[in-house]
């Protein structure tokens, strides 16, 4: 086994992303709950990734990938303030290494621009997972809740820009002309990552476009973590 690393998925409905979730999701409560999904269930499941992707504008994912092939997953979507996540699994030969953590975490950072809390419906036996990962249930059953929050600094991927965050994203237009439409961006569902700051400050920002990286910051310091950040995601998502 190699590192697993965390990479955000931009673009879910690219050739393979929700047969991989499918996979992994099929795996997963089998081991978990004895429970083998049928074939109208698994094509109910396809359909339901394909609605949410076309219904809403603010998806986000994250798969967890060991030499490129996809061993966990998280998605979700985030509708007035409150980010839901959808689906977290692990594949059973890898559960126990912490993977599920850092799934959650990475949506529960990348969110935080807009959200300000999460929202999840714990499947049984997991609720002690969520209940260590700082959630709580406001009605005693396995809906699950959480506040969320910007830390100091975070370089963060962006799967939507509107409000503040969007507002920061004209602000540095206005002082680099030549910068990129990050709302297109997004809305092409490229690959885009911001440095962004509890302040709203945005201090830098990436985008990767046909394969070339486009990186504008307002200190060098910045300049160099963004430079980092889109190297380690164009390096590993291949």
């Amino acid at each position: 086994m190699n590192e697993v690393r965390i990479l955000p998925i931009f673009d879910q409905s690219a050739p393979g992303v929700w047969d991989d979730m499918l996979r992994i999701r099929i795996a997963a409560m089998q081991h978990n709950y004895n429970i083998k999904l049928t074939g109208q269930e698994i094509s109910e499941a396809m359909a339901e990734f394909q609605k949410s992707w076309k219904r809403l504008s603010f998806n986000f994912a994250f798969g967890a990938y060991d030499d490129g092939k996809m061993v966990g997953c998280i998605n979700g979507d985030v509708q007035n303030k409150t980010a839901f996540m959808r689906h977290l699994y692990v594949l059973p030969e890898y559960q126990g290494l912490q993977i599920g953590r850092r799934l959650l975490s990475a949506a529960e950072r990348a969110v935080s621009i807009e959200a300000r809390h999460t929202s999840l419906v714990s499947l049984a036996g997991a609720e002690k997972f969520y209940q260590r990962m700082g959630y709580h249930s406001l009605t005693g059953l396995n809906n699950y809740v959480k506040e969320v929050s910007l830390s100091k600094c975070s370089c963060l991927p962006v799967f939507h820009a509107s409000g503040s965050f969007n507002r920061a994203c004209e602000k540095l237009r206005a002082t680099y002309a030549d910068m990129p439409d990050v709302v297109s961006a997004t809305r092409q569902h490229l690959p885009v990552f911001a440095e962004y700051y509890i302040d709203s400050n945005l201090r830098a920002m990436g985008i990767i476009n046909s394969g070339t990286a486009h990186t504008r910051a307002t200190r060098r310091i910045g300049h160099d973590m963004m430079h980092h950040a889109l190297s380690y995601y164009m390096t590993h998502s291949k």
